[in-house]
């Protein structure tokens, strides 16, 4: 592998900074070589990582169609 994948742990919002455990689990990815930061699902450029994961994305359910889709261009 060509330098270290990018890893996205997505979460509302809300929860970027708040979320205790998402420091935890960052850190515990980057201890291992990889890339990873903690972001609100509806705001980065998901092209910009290798792997997603769901994490704490609780406000999808009133917007599930941009959840599913990316927001309406």
């Amino acid at each position: 592998m060509a330098g270290k994948a990018r890893v996205s742990l997505a979460t509302m919002a809300a929860e970027v900074d708040a979320d205790v455990d998402l420091p935890l689990m960052v850190g515990a990815l980057r201890a291992r070589g990889v890339d990873a930061q903690a972001v609100a699902w509806d705001a980065p450029d998901w092209a910009a990582f290798d792997q997603v994961v769901i994490r704490s994305t609780w406000d999808y359910a009133p917007r599930i169609e941009e959840f599913l889709h990316g927001p309406a261009t």
